[in-house]
């Protein structure tokens, strides 16, 4: 009898054990089943971002991290080092699509707010003003002066050469007409740099100096597209 019970004990126990074993390979089938179906969306994620879909992309790699995470929680002892490999890549792959689409929609704002460059002169002008350029750049300031000032008698509203015919007056020592002139430039022509670039120094200048309006001037200078200087940022307080 004692053996019947042991015999009969066994059998329980083998059944036992068979059933387990079956619970744990349907259960592994399953986590297989649900593994591999997280991976097809991650596959389809890498293949809309080499496509150049980075909206459609993204939206699947936010997908897989929630679903690879989801995943680890039913299924703790499964897949475990390549579970947190692909939650970690797909994370990465996410923060990238999404940094990429805040520069371009920082420099599509920066597009959509700059202003356009101010039309290009004549020939004729063109050559004028390159002339009244030359001849302040090699110190010839009252030839200069003369020919601005004639180019500025059939032709009133050329904002260049007044911005010349300032730096003229500059080269002589004019400051006061210098900065008239200058700010003649502009009123013509608010998206001239460098008359706002020059209208920064010579208020800096002045007899009296006019720090605010000056550090307005560079701004809007450095806005339009010129080069900062970092000696004239410390001089403005705008380091």
């Amino acid at each position: 009898m004692k053996h019947k019970w042991i015999m009969i004990g066994l059998t329980a126990s083998l059944a036992f054990c068979s059933i387990t074993t079956t619970i744990a390979a349907e259960s592994q089938a399953k986590a297989d089943r649900q593994f591999e179906s997280i991976s097809r969306i991650l596959e389809k994620a890498d293949q809309l971002r080499e496509e150049g879909n980075t909206k459609d992309a993204g939206a699947l790699y936010g997908a897989a991290i929630a679903a690879y995470q989801e995943f680890h929680r039913n299924f703790p002892d499964a897949w475990v080092e390549l579970t947190q490999f692909r939650t970690a890549y797909s994370r990465n792959q996410l923060m990238n699509l999404l940094a990429a689409q805040r520069s371009a929609a920082l420099k599509s704002s920066s597009k959509a707010t700059e202003e356009p460059p101010s039309p290009p002169l004549a020939p004729e002008l063109a050559e004028a003003i390159s002339k009244g350029i030359e001849l302040c750049r090699i110190g010839r300031y009252d030839e200069a002066e003369k020919a601005m000032q004639a180019l500025i008698e059939t032709h009133p509203n050329c904002s260049p050469a007044y911005l010349i015919l300032g730096t003229a007056c500059l080269g002589r020592g004019d400051l006061e007409m210098a900065t008239t002139l200058v700010k003649r430039t502009i009123a013509l022509d608010p998206k001239n740099k460098e008359a706002h670039y020059n209208l920064c120094q010579l208020l800096i200048r002045a007899e009296t100096a006019d720090f605010d309006s000056a550090r307005d001037h560079y701004r809007e200078a450095i806005r339009l597209g010129a080069e900062p200087d970092s000696d004239l940022t410390a001089v403005l307080g705008l380091d």
